[in-house]
């Protein structure tokens, strides 16, 4: 799973507006396919590099598996908790 970049703009202005999705990649037959699993909006307060720490964390809560060697900074815990649930 990672975090994809969305960029949307008006039709009436030249604003861009940017969101972020959590995206699952699989197989069917030959080709390789995306899901987006869920919107996570702006997704201010979270560095970039963080991205996938993030879709990590989500992903084990989600799918009900504990890492043994999870080191999750205390905020995106928080931030991978409020988007699973």
């Amino acid at each position: 799973m990672f975090i994809r970049r969305i960029e949307k703009s008006t039709k009436n202005s030249d604003k861009v507006y940017t969101y972020y999705r959590p995206v699952h990649t699989y197989k069917a037959g030959k080709k390789v396919r995306h899901q987006n699993l869920l919107n996570l909006g702006k997704l201010e307060g979270v560095l970039k590099e963080d991205y996938k720490i993030l879709a990590n964390r989500i992903e084990e809560i989600v799918t009900g598996t504990i890492s043994m060697f999870s080191n999750v900074p205390e905020y995106l815990e928080k931030q991978a908790q409020h988007f699973a649930n």
